[in-house]
């Protein structure tokens, strides 16, 4: 199954999935039954390992179950193109880029990003919050985040990356552009990019980080249960570069 960028077996079958694999599609009707059975148990095997790190998991800040949601690998590729001409700006290569996701799930963002070129991402399973009362916020070049929708994650890190200097992509739920507290976090939002995907983008929630009657188990891959409650797009700024 190498090279399947993330996807399951029966992903990489579909030819209307993003992970469709034509060469494997091509080849699956010339392997004997044996070879065909031990393939689907290694795809098996892998979907069970996955489930397991992600139930394994534990966060060491509070957290809300309805905020278990990983980007897919389709939403960084949108943007793969930016931060590569922002590494260009910055005067360093892709790999070399250093990306920052402060807020953790189950650590998607880094297999990810490393498959799009990018090798620097900091991306730990600690207290975002508790990081910037220690003065401990990693060097970063730009903040790449999924953030948590519930409470006031949002307009926390609003304030948070306006006050930091840094390039953000934050990628969230059309609706917060409207919140009260939006242009006053941003202070200036004319500064403000918005990148629109042509396909309302999806989610996944890592298996164990739901109770199982919030997830929909008809869409299950390697990424744990897929989801798509709300349109979203990347809010972006790259006028501190």
């Amino acid at each position: 199954l190498a090279g399947g960028g993330g996807g399951t077996l029966s992903d990489r079958l579909n030819p209307t999935h993003p992970r469709f694999d034509s060469a494997l599609k091509a080849r699956w009707k010339s392997f004997s039954r044996k070879e065909r059975e031990a393939i689907v148990a290694l795809d098996k095997q892998i979907l069970q390992q996955a489930a397991q790190a992600s139930a394994d998991i534990q966060h060491p800040f509070q957290t809300d179950q309805d905020d278990h949601c990983e980007t897919s690998a389709e939403a960084y590729a949108d943007v793969a193109p930016i931060l590569r001409r922002l590494s260009e700006v910055v005067g360093k290569k892709p790999a070399k880029l250093r990306i920052y996701d402060p807020y953790f799930c189950a650590g998607a963002i880094v297999r990810h990003l490393n498959c799009l070129g990018f090798e620097r991402v900091y991306n730990m399973c600690e207290d975002f919050y508790e990081v910037i009362d220690k003065g401990a916020v990693p060097k970063h070049d730009v903040v790449v985040t999924n953030p948590p929708y519930s409470g006031d994650h949002v307009e926390r890190l609003l304030r948070w990356c306006r006050s930091n200097g840094k390039p953000f992509l934050l990628l969230m739920p059309n609706y917060f552009c409207t919140k009260p507290f939006y242009q006053s976090a941003l202070e200036d939002i004319s500064r403000m990019v918005y990148l629109f995907p042509r396909k309302r983008y999806m989610y996944w929630t890592p298996k164990g980080l739901r109770s199982k009657d919030k997830v929909q188990t008809q869409h299950a891959g390697a990424g744990g249960n897929r989801t798509s409650p709300f349109v979203s797009f990347w809010y972006i700024d790259l006028s501190p570069a």
